[in-house]
């Protein structure tokens, strides 16, 4: 048995039988900032300066990794990758019709979001 609660809220919670259980996606659990690690990383927001970001990043078994970024302005930023590929449409919305592009770039991917630059390092995707 295990002791489970609704994302989100926390409620409802209660006891469930573990062979009716599967985890929340990854996505879900960035967005909720269930993490499965936490750091920061290099950042440069819109046409600001390079600052250093927190993150949380999310986990699953079929390569997939989201990631919660915390900007400076307080505003989040969510970005999901699959099997180290950025996946259009995982929670980065096009800003002024400019799609999210990622490379990679020396042991880092480099995300650029509009204005918004992030420096992740290929190990925090891969979880190695």
């Amino acid at each position: 048995w295990c002791h489970v609660a609704h994302i989100g809220n926390g409620r409802p919670q209660g006891w469930v039988a573990a062979e009716y259980l599967k985890p929340a996606p990854a996505a879900l659990r960035a967005g909720e900032s269930l993490f499965d690690g936490i750091g920061t990383l290099s950042c440069v927001p819109g046409a600001g300066t390079a600052a250093r970001c927190d993150y949380g990043v999310a986990h699953d078994p079929d390569g997939t990794a989201a990631m919660t970024v915390f900007l400076p302005d307080g505003s989040e930023q969510l970005v999901v990758f699959r099997n180290g590929a950025l996946v259009p449409g995982g929670g980065v919305p096009a800003e002024d019709g400019l799609e999210p592009e990622a490379n990679l770039v020396g042991d880092k991917v480099v995300v650029t979001i509009g204005g918004l630059r992030l420096e992740i390092p290929s190990a925090v995707i891969s979880r190695e």
